[in-house]
């Protein structure tokens, strides 16, 4: 990294990034990433990170399986669009993110490109469709660490 800090907190937060730079930077290269970090890839670029949020905001009913809007769908067209989310079309859910990936995907084929589930034979299975989360991005405790991975995102991107 080669930032210079003028503070406590950015050196705690450089030297926590630290940690996940050589992860973040196999997976710059990789074709198919976990879709939590093809956010934060995406989340690390202003433009992107905008359309994400509009994503976000208007597809919450996608989300929860009901329906593709015209906005969401407008919103996923443009998100698609912004070059540092090309990981975003093609990310896999590896269970570990803090929202339900295979149900948004499934939703998103199913609901706005009238597609069968890619996830057909996923033994994933929703207990009811209900518990399907309304947001993407983590929140709370989660936060930090992904402001920590984005970080390194960042930096990897501009050095």
């Amino acid at each position: 990294m080669t930032c210079e800090c003028s503070d406590q907190y950015c050196e705690d937060q450089k030297q926590r990034s630290e940690i996940c730079r050589p992860q973040v930077m196999r997976s710059m290269n990789e074709p198919i990433v976990p879709c939590r970090v093809a956010q934060w890839i995406c989340a690390a670029d202003a433009l992107c990170s905008t359309a994400l949020d509009y994503y976000n905001r208007y597809c919450k009913a996608m989300f929860h399986g009901k329906k593709c809007t015209p906005r969401c769908h407008n919103s996923i067209n443009i998100l698609r669009r912004q070059e540092k989310a090309a990981k975003l079309t093609t990310c896999k859910c590896d269970g570990l993110e803090d929202y339900d990936c295979y149900a948004i995907q499934r939703n998103m084929d199913k609901l706005c490109f009238h597609k069968h589930s890619r996830h057909h034979n996923k033994t994933h299975v929703l207990k009811n469709e209900e518990e399907v989360p309304t947001v993407l991005l983590s929140s709370g405790d989660k936060l930090v660490t992904s402001w920590a991975v984005l970080f390194s995102i960042i930096l990897a991107l501009v050095t």
